[in-house]
């Protein structure tokens, strides 16, 4: 399978939704999309990188999207998703990495990190995704005890 170098700037939610527009536009419906993040349980600090599959060929995003990158990373990563079920897609799965291999993931996205990938996918529900979950994850602060 043929994937692309990494779409997008590292950390910078909107300049990698923008950059993903366009693989956006053409992607068929039975494109496999898998969202990779490196954090489990703990969403209010996620990162997250989009890998859209079809045919022969895939796309990965950049490291931008989620609460790790501050309310546009909550608002790219909900654009992300909406724009997808808006267009009709429904399967979409979440690959947990550890650090390290997310690290290398972005550097170099084929081989076998890529099939260990594929093979860890779980199917997610795309809504936890969304703006008002996300915003129902974070935490709020914690007001001093002094005021």
């Amino acid at each position: 399978m043929q994937i692309s170098e990494p779409v997008g700037v590292p950390g910078a939610p909107k300049e990698t939704l923008e950059a993903l527009e366009s693989v956006l536009e053409r992607l068929p419906h039975k494109a496999r999309i898998l969202l990779i993040t490196d954090i489990q349980g703990h969403r209010s600090n996620a990162r997250y990188a989009a890998l859209f599959l079809f045919g022969g060929e895939g796309v990965l995003s950049r490291e931008a999207f989620g609460p790790r990158y501050g309310p546009e990373g909550i608002l790219a990563l909900d654009t992300l998703v909406r724009t997808l079920l808006e267009r009709g897609f429904e399967d979409f799965k979440e690959c947990v990495v550890m650090p390290s291999d997310f690290g290398r993931l972005m550097q170099e996205p084929e081989g076998l990190e890529l099939e260990r990938l594929l093979s860890s996918a779980n199917p997610t529900d795309p809504n936890i995704y969304l703006t008002q979950h996300m915003n129902d994850v974070l935490v709020a602060p914690v007001s001093s005890p002094l005021e």
